[in-house]
């Protein structure tokens, strides 16, 4: 489970414990019969439970908008249900609208370099990976020259720059 939901469903279980003022006395705290009762169900035992469920493969990664996201909606909602909670997002809904882009790449399972008759062939996550993950326009290079910089990284405070003795004159836009 994502650290953030883990976060997020401990939250929202001790929030009456957080809600509180605590007394303007000095001595010892005493919970509310509330507090008293939200203690008995907010257990190690309990958030590990809910953790374990959470993080189960059952729910395929959880990944936005999947199967899984949604059981994992489901489930929380019905937690927070059982706990007495009430919606409070826009128009008295459980879940606030977030809009999301989705991004699916398409990537040859292969590249082919030539340099005269020498060849060489790249697979795909095996040898060379080709997503920017961004929501943009295809882009596509036809028999361009290829110049191999590592990374492309200058850091001067390092004394480091892939681009030292590469001569890039009508190469690439930026050098």
């Amino acid at each position: 489970m994502p650290k953030a939901l883990s976060w997020t469903l401990v939250l929202c279980i001790s929030a009456p414990f957080l809600a509180r003022e605590a007394p303007a006395q000095e001595g010892r705290f005493e919970p509310t019969a509330e507090e008293s009762r939200a203690m008995e169900v907010v257990s190690e035992p309990a958030i590990r439970a809910h953790t374990q469920f959470l993080a189960d493969d059952l729910l395929e990664g959880r990944g936005p908008g999947s199967r899984g996201d949604g059981l994992a909606q489901a489930y929380i909602l019905s937690q927070l249900r059982a706990l007495g909670f009430r919606p409070a997002a826009p128009g008295g809904n459980w879940f606030q609208p977030v809009p999301l882009l989705g991004v699916t790449t398409k990537v040859p399972g292969s590249l082919a370099f030539r340099r005269g008759p020498e060849a060489v062939e790249l697979r795909f996550l095996e040898d060379y990976i080709a997503v920017s993950g961004l929501g943009k326009d295809p882009a596509s290079v036809q028999d361009a020259e290829v110049v191999f910089v590592g990374y492309g990284i200058r850091a001067r405070e390092h004394d480091w720059d892939d681009f030292k003795g590469e001569d890039l004159r009508g190469r690439c836009s930026s050098s």
